[in-house]
């Protein structure tokens, strides 16, 4: 079941038996926030998140748009793979020569093709949206993930609350709570399906060599 900013600042009250003179808006918003951002980064790969970019290179070199954390495959002409940044370097030097784009690799937030393509032109990736800001939600609105990773939040926000209120028994009581919460929701959500037409994070597990990434 999807919740609201409002339902979960209510469920999370109702954990800690609190209300909103105790535990206002502004601090819980804070701690569910903080819920928010650590169960997203609990796997890299969401498929809620997959999205499809055309992304502008100029000498073979583009600015990571600001709306992706992460770039899965690249295509220009064929699919350029990933290969990390040292790598590269060592084996075509810095600047990339000009040639036949066959690889990409990220560098301080720029994507650069090797060898680099010369001139103006456009490649499609393939990868992962930045989630919207839970702080910028209305009360209205659902937090941006998964509606099974709602609950996690809760028990993650009452364990931040538990520290504050320095019950440390409680809070790592709602922390494993939380862990628990996100694996099973993972389990589900990563979960191989049949009629996936695409090959990105759906049905993905723990055991993926993650060096295949630009973010491992």
């Amino acid at each position: 079941m999807s919740l609201t900013k409002t339902q979960l600042r209510d469920f999370v009250r109702s954990q800690l038996d609190v209300d909103e003179e105790e535990l206002p808006n502004d601090r819980l918003d804070l701690y569910l926030a903080d819920a928010f951002w650590s169960t997203v980064e609990a796997e890299q790969r969401w498929p809620m998140y997959e999205v499809e970019a055309q992304i502008t290179f100029t000498d073979g070199v583009a600015a990571m748009p600001a709306s992706l954390r992460g770039i899965e495959t690249l295509y220009y002409n064929d699919q350029l793979p990933f290969i990390d940044y040292g790598t590269v370097e060592r084996a075509f030097g810095a600047p990339a020569p000009f040639g036949i784009p066959r690889f990409f690799t990220i560098r301080n937030q720029q994507i650069l093709m090797y060898p680099a393509q010369e001139g103006g032109v456009e490649a499609f990736a393939q990868g992962w949206r930045t989630p919207d800001d839970f702080l910028l939600a209305t009360a209205g609105d659902a937090p941006d993930c998964d509606e099974r990773l709602h609950y996690a939040l809760i028990y993650f926000a009452c364990s931040i609350a538990q520290a504050a209120n320095e019950d440390e028994v409680l809070r790592g009581l709602y922390y494993s709570q939380w862990e628990a919460a996100v694996e099973r929701a993972r389990r589900d959500i990563m979960r191989p399906h049949p009629a996936r037409s695409r090959i990105l994070n759906g049905g993905v597990g723990k055991a993926v060599n993650r060096t295949s990434y630009w973010w491992a």
